[in-house]
């Protein structure tokens, strides 16, 4: 059971550095960031940027927002691309690492690790997928959280609908079904499951950052997400339906559009954040200086 034994390994790999390592990250982030503003401040010389930059405070969040997600799709695009191009230039590394994982694959097959992977990838199948969604977003809708519903909705809607586009823009045909272990229809770049599992697996990982209120438990449930995604993903290339690189193109395009609708719901988020906090810092200026008022006008008299 190496299989089970590398995702085992795998979870309990991403959920110590979420719960060990990001806090110390985020820790880090932030001093740094506070030594930044104490050096601006005694600098006169720069006074007025700072006073700028203090006035955009409550913005921040949304310039840090676009910058993540634009370097996050930039790279994902870029991946894809790559891997794209080298399938149609029938690039000799990739083909042989499609050949050699598909055999191995083949060579090791088991009944228990057939059941399990069969198992998984029905999880990740379009039944399995729109039963989570749906049950989720009834959740979502029935606690009235109804913008974290159309995020998934579109999210997870807009993701199929992509997949079957470049389906058939680049119309891959599938390893031999033969020796399959399940049927499949379809072309096979970029994977339908690895890609869905991806995008629908991912935003229930920003909502689960967003609504758990424990690390422990909110860095958990990420690394578990994350471990499912990936086991999805291994399943198509163990049953033999897939090409590794069918996979791998399913997960940089599920990625690619994960960050874009998420960036686009967080830029959303974050304008009208940094609106209400404008407005509150306005209102509190407003009221000291009404206070001070008083005192200045018995000071003249």
């Amino acid at each position: 059971m190496i299989a089970l034994a590398f995702l085992t390994a795998v979870f309990f790999a991403l959920w110590g550095f979420a719960y060990v390592r990001a806090p110390r990250l985020i820790g880090v982030v932030r001093s740094v960031a506070a030594l930044v503003a104490h050096w601006l401040r005694g600098r006169t010389r720069l006074a007025p940027l700072f006073g700028r930059l203090e006035t955009l405070r409550s913005y921040l969040p949304l310039v840090f927002a676009l910058a993540a997600g634009t370097l996050v799709i930039v790279w994902t695009a870029h991946a894809f691309t790559d891997l794209a191009a080298a399938l149609k230039e029938h690039n000799q590394v990739v083909q042989r690492l499609d050949t050699a994982l598909h055999e191995w694959c083949e060579a090791g097959r088991t009944p228990v690790l057939s059941a399990l992977f069969v198992t998984v990838t029905t999880v990740g199948g379009p039944v399995g997928m729109g039963a989570l969604v749906a049950a989720v977003l009834g959740v979502l809708i029935s606690r009235h959280r109804l913008r974290w519903a159309w995020y998934l909705a579109i999210t997870s809607s807009g993701g199929v609908v992509l997949n079957q586009l470049l389906k058939f823009h680049y119309v891959r045909q599938r390893p031999d079904l033969a020796a399959a272990v399940l049927g499949a229809m379809g072309y096979s770049f970029p994977s339908g499951h690895a890609m869905n599992a991806t995008i629908i697996l991912g935003a229930l990982s920003y909502l689960a950052a967003r609504s758990i209120e424990h690390w422990k438990q909110k860095s958990a449930a990420l690394a578990a997400l994350a471990t499912l995604a990936l086991a999805i993903g291994m399943s198509r290339i163990y049953l033999g339906v897939h090409w590794a690189s069918d996979v791998g193109g399913g997960f940089a395009a599920g990625l690619l559009w994960l960050t874009a609708t998420t960036t686009g719901y967080e830029l959303f988020r974050q304008y009208r954040l940094g609106q209400a906090d404008m407005a509150q810092r306005r209102a509190k200026a407003r009221q000291e200086s009404r206070a001070v008022a008083p005192s200045d006008v018995e000071s003249r008299s």
